[in-house]
């Protein structure tokens, strides 16, 4: 088990295509899709926050608890000659995911370097198994939230956008 296995993993991607134009893609996506907000909560109202443009969007799953790691989803419309679109999705973890583990282990490694440092000092070594703890509850939490919560969002979101583009026709 390496250093990449506690990361996420690399960006997912999905490809449809429709009969539907790009504007009819639009149309379709754009009821569920609320501008973005600071505090994003909500139990009721479009299931999505962001910004949609001619031929994309970028967008999350408003929140529906507590879940730092809803996915960035980011799409393209793309016309083809025969009338029809393919739809492409990216699916990529938020920044803030990505930097909170960075950010702990940089605070947890200083910490314990000066804790250990000060306890051996002194003589005392059953604390040094505090910092231990401390290390290992944060390795798990953040393997626990990339490699069980990030997929789960992440399969959530293309579920929700299949179920809304699925009256298009998609294959």
């Amino acid at each position: 088990m390496g250093i990449r296995d506690f990361f996420p993993p690399t960006t997912k991607e999905l490809r449809f295509e429709t009969d539907a134009s790009p504007e009819d893609v639009r149309r379709t996506l754009e009821p569920h899709v609320r501008p973005p907000r600071i505090f994003a909560w909500t139990w009721s109202g479009p299931r999505l926050a962001g910004v949609m443009t001619d031929f994309g969007f970028c967008v999350r799953p408003v929140i529906e608890g507590r879940n730092s790691f809803l996915p960035v989803v980011r799409g393209e419309f793309e016309g083809g000659n025969d009338g029809s679109t393919v739809v492409r999705i990216a699916f990529t973890p938020p920044t803030f995911a990505v930097l909170f583990p960075v950010i702990l282990f940089l605070v947890l490694a200083n910490f314990s370097f000066v804790a250990i440092y000060v306890l051996i000092a002194q003589g005392q070594a059953l604390p040094v198994l505090f910092v231990g703890v401390m290390w290992g509850f944060g390795l798990i939490l953040v393997r626990w939230g990339f490699r069980v919560s990030y997929p789960r969002e992440v399969e959530r979101a293309r579920r929700l956008l299949v179920e809304i583009l699925e009256p298009l026709g998609l294959r």
